[in-house]
């Protein structure tokens, strides 16, 4: 150190060694650990050059030139490191650990101009990520140490700062005021996809997506796994704000079960609320959410068709997955963002067959969202709904619906989800009531309660295998099949009925029913027995009891010696004819409800004088036979 005495400047030169010292830094805030190095000053001139220290628990080589200039007081520093990404993650609590491994190389400039009323800065950042492995979604997936680079930069003072952020197919720019309480983000712009992103705007916020493939399914898991390890109190950075306009196009969306193709979306929010254009090769409409108001739905036409899965479920396997009626965190959430709604679908295809139109209307209050209407209209068939969900006091799902379907024709039904056979041309209505623990969606069928009925009028069963859709959990198609291995010939041709009806109640997911009943004419049926829906098991009791006077077939198959055409002519010739035939066939249903035991418990029997009528029409049909 000089200091003159003659009145010239005074001049201080030297060197600070650093060995593992701990040295903090307010602009920019950086706390340093176990710095080592040296520091060489020339009065306000300093410089530094290799220096190395922790920083975020890592260490990173160091050097800056700092002097005075007009302006104020200039510091040039320069950092390079190669960091590992998870003890990263750790100390920015960042919740992406299952999905981030590896490391980057890194290096950073900064020049910063400190002045008397601030200071002005220019941040760089150069990323090589060649050695990091993402197991993100597209467009974010990448394997481990394939080629790529990332860039920071950002420039701003003490009143706020313009920065972007650049990955591979992401761009990222924003405009944040620093001189409140908290970060302010005036403007953002997202574009993801290979297309050259915009000029940042003055104020307001954009997103724009143009990507071959995006899977929405797989985002929304990382998604729901960051929420619940970064709950919203735990959060150190300010949340980014909420777009104002959105334009997307994808070639292939996939949500789920669900694809999309050609897909496009613009959306903006204007002063009275929300607009949105739909379009796509399988959905085409509008979304209107007005500040106030109702939203509003309107779909030109929806087809929706399932992406092709390969799990296969055993066939003992439950009915239901076991589900947890307790709400959580992103149920609240969910519950709480659900807007009264009205819900419009002009055309409404399913997996390539159209089901008709479909309207709804959604009414929120509070912790309950009330489904008011619900009406579908397919050709002459028609089905309503109404019912609600709510979360108790308790914290659990409560859900109460309330169904009909009806029609004309149950062949115009079957047939626009191409159901071949099964119960045709025959009218019908259903009524359910229900209500159970969960969501409306997802139901826990150990808490399901309530009455289901059914009336099936003037109509036949064609093709045995698909005559169980309805009565499915009795196996009605299995008892037909053995009814008709048991008696060859009684419905080759199919069975015609007046009237299939039933009722049952359902108690914590075990279904009760004492009379299911069939009018045939080839004999009348019913099912009395349990379906546990929990358990996926059926017992029921099935009495089959056939008209001997409709015709050769029934009276030839329940006869108890088999017999031929020419023989029933020969007895019907008779003044008294007597026949020995099977009153009643009893069977028992136990086991699985989707490949259940059908087993014979008994047959009755008895001689059976014909009445003079039904002698005579078989008689005739004999003789037709016999030609």
């Amino acid at each position: 150190m000089s200091i003159p005495l003659n009145g010239e400047r005074p001049h201080a030169s030297g060197k600070v060694a650093f060995s593992g010292n701990q040295v903090t830094i307010q602009t920019p805030a950086m706390a340093l650990d176990n710095v080592s190095g040296t520091l060489a000053f020339d009065d306000d001139g300093i410089t530094a050059q290799s220096m190395t220290a922790q920083w975020l628990g890592q260490a990173i080589n160091m050097g800056f030139k700092g002097n005075a200039v007009p302006t104020g007081y200039q510091l040039d520093v320069d950092l390079d490191a190669d960091w590992d990404i998870v003890p990263l993650l750790e100390r920015l609590s960042l919740p992406l650990k299952p999905y981030l491994a590896g490391g980057a190389r890194w290096q950073a400039g900064l020049d910063l101009t400190l002045n008397d009323t601030g200071f002005d800065y220019q941040l760089g950042v150069d990323v090589d990520t060649t050695p990091l492995q993402s197991q993100l979604p597209a467009p974010l997936h990448k394997p481990r140490w394939q080629k790529g680079q990332a860039h920071i930069e950002a420039t701003g003072n003490r009143e706020g700062l313009t920065g972007r952020v650049q990955l591979p197919q992401v761009n990222y720019q924003a405009r944040i005021n620093m001189q409140g309480a908290t970060p302010e983000f005036v403007s953002s712009q997202w574009q993801v996809g290979d297309k050259q992103p915009p000029l940042l705007a003055t104020r307001g916020h954009r997103f724009d997506l143009v990507l071959e493939y995006l899977d929405l399914a797989a985002w929304h898991a990382v998604w729901k796994h960051a929420r619940q390890a970064w709950p919203d109190g735990q959060r150190q950075y300010p949340k980014f704000p909420l777009p104002h306009r959105v334009n997307a196009k994808v070639d292939k969306l996939s949500a789920g079960i669900l694809a999309f193709h050609d897909v496009s979306v613009a959306a903006r929010q204007k002063a009275k609320g929300w607009n949105v254009l739909l379009g796509s090769q399988e959905l085409s409409g509008q979304v209107s959410w007005p500040t106030k108001g109702r939203l509003a739905v309107d779909i030109d036409h929806w087809h929706i068709n399932r992406q092709p899965t390969e799990a296969v479920k055993p066939t003992d396997a439950p009915l239901f997955d076991p589900v947890d009626p307790q709400a959580t965190a992103v149920d609240r959430a969910l519950m709480a963002a659900v807007p009264s709604s009205r819900l419009t679908i002009d055309d409404l295809w399913l997996e390539g067959y159209r089901l008709g139109r479909v309207e709804a209307v959604v009414d929120k209050q509070d912790q309950q969202v009330t489904l008011s209407s619900l009406t579908v209209e397919s050709g002459n068939n028609h089905a309503t709904a109404n019912g609600h969900w709510r979360i108790d006091e308790q914290g659990r799902h409560q859900t109460e619906l309330t169904l009909a379907l009806g029609g004309e024709s149950t062949s115009d039904l079957m047939g626009r989800f191409g159901v071949s056979g099964g119960i045709q041309e025959a009218s019908f209505t259903t009524q359910a009531s229900l209500d159970y623990a969960g969501l409306p969606w997802q139901a826990d069928i150990s808490s399901l309660n309530g009455e289901v009925s059914a009336d099936i009028q003037d109509g036949y069963i064609s093709g045995v295998g698909g005559a169980g859709k309805l009565l499915g959990l009795f196996s009605l198609d299995s008892i037909l099949r053995k009814i008709q291995l048991d008696f060859s010939g009684v419905f080759d041709d199919g069975l015609a009925f007046d009237d299939i009806t039933g009722r049952a109640v359902i108690t914590n997911g075990v279904l009760v029913t004492d009379n299911i009943r069939m009018d045939g004419i080839a004999g009348d049926m019913v099912i009395k027995g349990i379906a546990n829906l929990v358990e996926n098991q059926v017992n029921a009791d099935v009495r089959f009891t056939p008209d001997i006077t409709s015709g050769i077939p029934v009276l030839s198959a329940f006869a108890v010696t088999p017999q031929t055409a020419l023989y029933v002519l020969a007895v019907t010739t008779a003044i008294s004819p007597v026949m020995d035939v099977f009153t009643q066939v009893r069977y028992q249903v136990t086991g699985s409800i989707g490949t259940p035991d059908i087993r014979e418990v008994s047959r009755n029997q008895e001689a059976l004088a014909l009445p003079p009528e039904a002698t005579e029409r078989l008689r005739e049909q004999a003789e037709k036979a016999k030609e």
